[in-house]
């Protein structure tokens, strides 16, 4: 029989336990202990395969400010008459063509028996104005004596002098009312004789062949404001009354609008034409107007035809990337994306905030309307999201721009020839009054590109 003693039995305990105790330690504290090597299968990676990314915002992007071309506009319903001047930017004059229909041809309405006008009413609805609209502008309305055409397109360089009576049939004043009518009375028999006599007004174009249209300019050099009339809310009001009748008993309403026909009525198809003049005589010398070789730290984006900014990408920039991506040892980069920041600094913030453009669009050649791939404005009319973007950042007070694959082109093609992109309105917004100033070259936020690269062995 084996006895065994209590004191080896406990020393044989404390042993183990220590054992254990020890294991546990050693176990915690092992990880500690090892180096981590990180470049474990570096070296298999074959040169050519070695790779390092870059965020890069140092290209250099010179600015100018350029006259655009003239630009379509006929057949919309808002089209612009005034005068204002701009000590930075000079003059800008706005006239209108436009038509009246008769309502008759779709409503068969005509004149009662041995009726009578007893006066009548031009009404312009203004729906916006940019500049001192509180100033008075006298205007006058002349006569077309030629056709203009709703099948034909016209410019805002169109000249409306050999379409037109030598003087004026009617003159009115900016008196807008608290609902922004224009309400000029009228009182011209003669004009009056004319639209009683509805023989042969069987159709809109026999209309169109007595009432040619009107062209409506302002009276004089003004600093005032130019108005955006809205031609779906303006109309001429015709009083008459019958034989046996009170007068005033009955009303006309002739359309101004440039309208379609639908499915439930024909109706009249009446053209307009928006005339945007500029001078720029008397604008500040510092901007600098269609000097492509000296850049300018201020530039402008005008619609309808007005200044455009012009942006130099630098050949000298990108060569230089270029270099800098040898020098570190790598072949050739990759650009992964390529972001444009363009910042605005509003002289009248109230004024310009009114009249931001919503989305600015980057053209190879602005008058043909060609567009860098990024802004592809044709697949974004079909309902595209693009990743370009384009809108005001108001936060930021900027417009920011992914042109990925402007820069990609810019770098992989040596011979690349759009070094030169015209920054102007988006399509959309070709034919409006707003306006934008931006930051350029040599201010103090000038134009940014910031590009992400990776630089391959």
């Amino acid at each position: 029989m084996i006895v065994y003693s209590s004191r080896i039995i406990g020393k044989t305990f404390k042993s183990r336990c220590s054992l254990l105790l020890a294991g546990l330690v050693l176990l915690f504290l092992l990880p500690s202990c090892v180096t981590k090597n990180d470049s474990f299968g570096q070296g298999f990676l074959p040169d050519d395969q070695v790779m390092k990314m870059v965020v890069d915002s140092s290209f250099i992007i010179k600015t100018y400010n350029v006259e655009s071309d003239s630009i379509e506009s006929s057949n919309f319903t808002k089209v612009y008459l005034g005068h204002k001047t701009d000590s930075y930017t000079g003059e800008m004059y706005g006239e209108m063509i436009c038509q009246i229909s008769a309502p008759y041809f779709y409503y068969d309405y005509k004149f009662g028996t041995n009726a009578t006008i007893d006066s009548a009413q031009i009404i312009f609805h203004i729906s916006d104005s940019l500049g001192r609209s509180g100033v008075e502008q006298e205007f006058e309305i002349y006569e077309m004596t030629k056709a203009i055409h709703r099948d034909s397109t016209y410019f805002t360089n169109f000249d409306p002098t050999p379409f037109i009576e030598s003087t004026p049939r009617f003159t009115f004043k900016n008196s807008i009312n608290a609902e922004g009518y224009i309400i000029q009375d009228i009182d011209d028999q003669e004009f009056f004789k004319e639209l009683l006599d509805t023989t042969g007004y069987s159709i809109d174009s026999l209309f169109r062949k007595r009432f040619k249209g009107w062209y409506v300019k302002p009276e004089q050099k003004v600093d005032g404001a130019i108005y955006e009339v809205d031609l779906n809310n303006s109309y001429l009001y015709v009083y008459y009354h019958n034989q046996n009748e009170s007068p005033d008993t009955s009303q006309v309403l002739y359309r101004v609008a440039p309208t379609t026909s639908s499915n439930y009525e024909l109706v009249p198809l009446a053209q307009s034409i928006s005339m945007i003049k500029y001078d720029y005589t008397d604008a500040d010398p510092s901007l600098k107007i269609n000097d492509t070789i000296n850049p300018v730290s201020k530039t402008f984006i005008q619609g309808f035809g007005g200044l455009s900014t012009v942006l130099e990408f630098t050949k000298e920039s990108a060569e230089k990337i270029k270099a800098d991506v040898k020098r570190a040892g790598f072949s050739h980069l990759i650009i992964n994306k390529a972001k444009l920041e363009v910042s605005y600094t509003p002289n009248n913030y109230v004024e310009m905030e009114r009249h931001l453009f919503n989305k600015l669009g980057m053209y190879t050649d602005l008058a043909e309307y060609e567009n860098i791939p990024d802004y592809d404005y044709m697949s974004e009319s079909y309902g595209y999201t693009l990743r370009y973007g384009g809108t005001v950042n108001r936060s930021r007070d900027m417009y920011e721009m992914d042109i990925t694959m402007y820069a990609q082109r810019l770098f992989r093609e040596d011979e690349y020839i759009h070094h030169r992109i015209s920054l102007a309105p988006s399509v959309d917004e070709f034919n409006t009054m707003n306006f934008i100033e931006l930051e350029g070259y040599g201010s103090g936020n000038p134009v940014r590109l910031i590009i992400t690269y990776t630089m391959v062995k």
